[in-house]
Order: C-alpha cells, then sequence, then structure tokens
C-alpha cells in the first residue's frame, strides 16, 4: 500500500512486489506517477477490511491515509509527523488543500496516527491543530512580508522567515511559494514578472 508517490515512498516497491510476491496498491494518481505497475488502484473512501482509504491530497495529489473507526488508528503517511512540519511543494503540492485535508483528519478525532516520519503521535488531534496554526501562522507573515513592499520569492523569503536558518532558505522558498499561490488564487496577492505584491 502505497500512500503517495514521492520516491522516499516508492523506491523499494518494485523489488519487494519481484522478491516476494506483493501486489501493489495505490491511488490512480499515485499510479500515474510511479514507474512500475500498480496492481489495484485504490478509490477513496474504499473499504480494505477494518480500514477506510482517506483520499488526502496538498502533500501529493495521490495521497491516501487508511482510518480505522473501530480502534481510531490514522495510518498518516506524510500529512503530519512527529516532529518537524511537511513540505508542500508547488505543482503537486497546494497548501490549499492540504490544509483543507489536514481539517479532515483532524475532525476524524483519532485516538493515535501512525506517521512515514518520526514516532507514533498519541494526541493527533493536537498535532493537526499546530500544524493548522503553524501553516496560517505563516500566512500571516508572508502577508506582512508583502506589506513591507513588493518583492521577488528570495527577498520575500528573507522577510517572512526569518525565523529560520538563511541555510535552508532555499527550501522556505518551496513553502513560501506555495503560501503565495494560495494567496494569489484567494486575490490576496498577485505576481508579475516575478515580482510579488498585495492584491488590493
Amino acid at each position: 500500500f502505497l500512500t503517495h508517490h514521492h520516491v522516499d515512498h516508492v523506491s523499494g516497491a518494485a523489488a519487494l512486489k519481484q522478491r516476494m510476491g506483493l501486489p501493489i496498491w495505490a491511488h490512480r494518481e499515485t499510479a500515474e506517477r510511479v514507474s512500475f505497475e500498480v496492481d489495484r488502484e485504490i478509490e477513496a473512501n474504499e473499504q480494505l477490511g477494518d480500514w477506510t482509504a482517506l483520499h488526502t491530497p496538498g502533500h501529493a495529489s495521490g495521497h491516501l491515509c487508511l482510518w480505522n473507526s473501530k480502534t481510531r488508528q490514522l495510518i498518516a503517511g506524510d500529512m503530519v509527523a512527529s516532529i518537524g512540519s511537511i513540505v508542500v511543494e508547488p505543482g503537486d503540492g497546494d497548501m490549499a488543500v492540504y490544509l483543507k485535508s489536514l481539517e479532515s483528519l483532524k475532525a476524524l478525532n483519532a485516538r493515535v496516527a501512525y506517521p512515514a516520519h518520526g514516532a507514533m503521535i498519541e494526541s493527533p488531534v493536537e498535532r493537526f491543530s499546530a500544524y493548522i496554526s503553524h501553516r496560517l501562522w505563516r500566512e500571516v507573515q508572508i502577508l506582512s512580508a508583502l506589506d513591507q513592499g513588493d518583492a521577488e520569492l528570495p527577498e520575500l523569503t528573507r522577510r517572512a522567515y526569518s525565523d529560520v536558518n538563511p541555510a535552508i532558505h532555499w527550501l522556505a522558498e518551496r513553502q513560501a511559494l506555495a503560501h503565495l499561490l494560495k494567496l494569489q488564487a484567494d486575490e490576496r496577492a498577485q505576481e508579475s514578472a516575478g515580482v510579488w505584491s498585495l492584491r488590493h
């Protein structure tokens, strides 16, 4: 069962299938993005024994989680991690969609969540709330950066991510862009020739 198509989640799948005869299951949008054959395409809300497949795009368009409503256990994939945050890469990732998926997972009121990265999360609702709050707080920082004047992405990142080590601003730039694209879709920001500004 593949949660999504990113290389750190699929690189051994074909070898496991060949060596152990394990079938590969994934969402259709994941199947379209991997270089090997997926044996079964899983639909949103499909029942797999005691588990329900939940389509949770945002980090990746074909991202799936597994939810057991009886035990209130969630296999969360890359929707959340026990430490740090999750990258939302512009293109396949979408910040607005990611936030919506986080809200839907929070509403499950899971007892425990198993992320792909890090340890088991024993208070998933609190973790999802913290993720949502952090993203919305960062959006405010980006709006504040835009309020300081029109700028290209590197300068906006410097302003909005002053709390982040400059050595990883290259990564922060991708997150800033994801936020800016959301703000653009919300008609709160605009871009022209690489320069971003507030939309009034």
